[in-house]
């Protein structure tokens, strides 16, 4: 049989890709960025409670997994209470933390909160925020896509 050099390097990458996507240890995982497309099924931006008379909205998110198991989740929401007699108010919020992924599961660990299970599965991220009295009443699902490499 003759040796092709040609077709022993796709052939040693792809191998090296494969191994690299195992649960041993190695790196599973190079960083990738990922944005919201939906929240508890609907597309951004979302309605998701009335609380006190104030409507809320996600207007945007976005989620970035860093190779060294750290993340930042950062989005925008919008208060309208004009229906009380308030303003229109758009907040910003940001968490940080640390995550572990095994298989398709992945746990998003936030210093001092309880963690969050999700599921990453080719190019979708999804997660679930739980309802608190510091976010949202109610639980969000949400949907990320993964933003395409600059």
């Amino acid at each position: 049989m003759r040796y092709r050099p040609a077709l022993a390097i796709p052939v040693l990458l792809v191998c090296l890709s494969l191994s690299a996507c195992s649960d041993s240890g190695a790196p599973d995982f190079t960083a990738a960025g990922f944005v919201l497309v939906a929240a508890n099924g609907d597309s951004v931006p979302a309605f998701i409670a009335t609380t006190a008379g104030c409507n809320q909205q996600i207007l945007a998110g976005s989620i970035a997994l860093a190779a060294d198991h750290t993340f930042e989740l950062g989005g925008t929401v919008r208060l309208d209470c004009t229906s009380s007699g308030g303003a229109i108010t758009d907040q910003v919020l940001a968490l940080a933390g640390t995550y572990a992924r095994s298989g398709q599961r992945v746990t998003f660990t936030i210093p001092g909160q309880s963690s969050l299970s999700g599921r990453l599965a080719a190019d979708t991220l999804t997660a679930t925020l739980p309802a608190s009295p510091f976010t949202f009443p109610v639980p969000v699902a949400l949907l990320f896509l993964e933003r395409p490499s600059l």
